[in-house]
C-alpha cells in the first residue's frame, strides 16, 4: 500500500486485528491509516503525564497538562508561518475544537 505523503521504508508498522487500521511509527509519533491509506490521525504520546491525538481534520484531544501546552503553527498562503495558543488560534481564525468529536477508530 501506497501512504500519501509517505516516502520511503517503514520500519515499524502493524495492522489492527480486524485489518481495518494501519499504525506506524515515525519518531515519537504514532500514525493510523485506514484500509485504503487515508489517514485516520496521529496519536502523540508525550511521556508520562500526556497524550495527545490528532485526527487528519485538525480536532484534537489531550489531557488538561498538553491542553494548556498545545500551541498550534499556521501555515499562511505568503510563505510564512506564525505560532499560536489554542485561544490566540480560535479568536484568529474562528476555529473552535471539538474534542468530543476525536474518535481515530470507529469502536
Amino acid at each position: 500500500m501506497q501512504l500519501p505523503g509517505v516516502i520511503g521504508y517503514i520500519p515499524s508498522a502493524a495492522w489492527s486485528p480486524d485489518g481495518q487500521m494501519l499504525a506506524w511509527a515515525n519518531g515519537d509519533a504514532i500514525h493510523l491509516h485506514d484500509a485504503a491509506g487515508a489517514s485516520l490521525g496521529v496519536l502523540l504520546p508525550l511521556g508520562a503525564f500526556g497524550q495527545l491525538a490528532v485526527t487528519a481534520d485538525g480536532r484534537y484531544r489531550g489531557n488538561d497538562r498538553i491542553e494548556r501546552a498545545i500551541r498550534i503553527v499556521a501555515q499562511k498562503r505568503d510563505g510564512t508561518s506564525e505560532t499560536l495558543t489554542v485561544g490566540e488560534f480560535e479568536q484568529k481564525y474562528g476555529f473552535k475544537n471539538d474534542p468530543a468529536t476525536v474518535r481515530l477508530t470507529d469502536k
